[in-house]
């Protein structure tokens, strides 16, 4: 998706027109306790009521909603955490999903990109992160990692994460809610950003409508206002 003024401009323009029916699939990788359902929380402020995001997971993978119909906006695809025990069972079942929805003629149904989620305190990059990076490539879905929890100053571990993970399009330091340390309170931050990555690589205009529509309106009005787009009554703001 081309991000410049005019363009988003057009696509806010758009968003207003009630026909326009599109949805992104986003899938949202990692280990358990990364901070995954706190950074689509965040992103999307009516995930678990329109989609159901935030359910326990009764198998390896699962969308939500299950099935997409005409109101649908976008689509969580939810995993167990990566975990050693069983990885290769649920990364499987994650790109078998991916497979079933990408399989069908309307690209709204597709998968249109997935979020490596890692927590920057935790300091590695492990085997599972590079395997899922190289995989979710090599199946033509394009991957941003997300760096959770990003409340140090520090820049260091997102090298080498951009360094070990050479097929991810971008490497995102978020920090989902504030957090409050010994220092004083970390605000939240790099939402904006992620939204504007992501952005960039969903297929269509109506996906990115649908993006721009059910993304938090703040969130995308930092992002937008960061590339120049000064249309933003259109969100309300």
């Amino acid at each position: 998706m081309e991000l410049n003024p005019k363009k988003l401009e057009d696509l806010l323009d758009k968003s207003q027109d009630k026909l326009s029916v599109g949805c992104v699939g986003i899938a949202v990788l990692g280990s358990t306790g990364a901070g995954k359902t706190t950074l689509v929380n965040a992103f999307f402020p009516n995930a678990k009521a329109e989609t159901g995001y935030g359910a326990p997971i009764i198998q390896d993978a699962e969308w939500f909603p299950k099935k997409r119909d005409k109101c649908t906006r976008f689509r969580i695809l939810d995993t167990r955490g990566f975990e050693e025990k069983d990885y290769e069972e649920t990364v499987e079942a994650a790109l078998e999903a991916v497979d079933e929805t990408n399989e069908s003629e309307d690209r709204n149904d597709h998968a249109h990109i997935a979020w490596l989620v890692i927590k920057e305190g935790s300091g590695r990059v492990q085997d599972s992160h590079k395997d899922i990076a190289t995989r979710f490539t090599e199946a033509g879905i394009p991957v941003i990692a997300v760096l959770t929890e990003a409340i140090a100053d520090d820049e260091e571990f997102r090298g080498e994460v951009r360094k070990l993970l050479p097929e991810v399009k971008d490497v995102i330091r978020v920090n989902s809610i504030p957090k409050s340390t010994r220092a004083g309170t970390i605000e939240s931050f790099g939402l904006d950003i992620l939204f504007r990555e992501t952005l960039r690589f969903v297929p269509e205009e109506e996906n990115a409508i649908a993006l721009m529509e059910s993304a938090d309106k703040w969130i995308v009005a930092a992002a937008l206002r960061a590339i120049g787009v000064t249309a933003l009554f259109y969100l309300g703001i």
